[in-house]
């Protein structure tokens, strides 16, 4: 069980850079597209952009080590008071403006 959970997290750490690295092209060719005025061009890479990001969260989703839950949990035992335990807990309850 070991050595699985750290060659299944190397392969989706693995996977999760080189799409990242191809979110950065993507990236470069909205810009490009924006600076020529092709809002075909904005519009189609920007969508292709938006799922590769859906692809990296699904792919992040199936192995523990890249979920926030776990972490979460581990800084609430580590917390040696009740304003760190507060403090843990006010992340999981992040809502943007």
């Amino acid at each position: 069980m070991y050595i699985y959970f750290h060659v299944s997290y190397d392969l989706v750490d693995l996977t999760r850079q080189v799409l990242a690295k191809y979110a950065n092209e993507l990236f470069l060719k909205v810009i490009e597209a924006y600076r020529l005025k092709d809002s075909h061009g904005v519009a189609h890479q920007s969508q292709m952009f938006l799922d590769l990001v859906e692809d990296i969260d699904t792919l992040l989703a199936c192995h523990e080590g890249f979920l926030l839950g776990p972490w979460l949990e581990s800084a609430k035992q580590l917390a040696q008071d009740e304003e760190q335990q507060i403090q843990v807990s006010s992340l999981s309850n992040y809502s943007p403006i």
